[in-house]
């Protein structure tokens, strides 16, 4: 019975697939500094684990913009926005006081 069951579950399985990808950056003014990313696929993402680096100047080395702790537990919809600011905007999904992009 057990193989039954597992061939059934594999037939009616459906392909789901999720990109995200960065929309939209706005680095002036400061106050109204944001990222805005973008999930693409038909499935909702969590943001848990995720995080965001920026290179040093020279590219030789890499440094945390988002930290993986400020994306916990954060949802993005399938095609839908999410919105990383740095003050509190309109559809900002997470307020970072001190985000810094140059």
């Amino acid at each position: 019975m057990k193989k039954i069951t597992f061939i059934i579950f594999f037939l009616f399985a459906q392909i789901a697939s999720a990109q995200v990808v960065i929309n939209e950056i706005q680095i002036s003014p400061i106050g109204e500094r944001f990222i805005e990313i973008y999930n693409t696929g038909n499935s909702n993402i969590n943001l848990t684990g995720w995080y965001i680096q920026r290179k040093t100047a020279t590219g030789s080395s890499f440094s945390s913009l988002i930290t993986s702790t400020q994306l916990k537990d954060k949802i993005i919809n399938s095609n839908d926005y999410f919105m990383i600011s740095r003050g509190q905007l309109a559809n900002s999904d997470v307020v970072i006081d001190n985000l810094t992009l140059t």
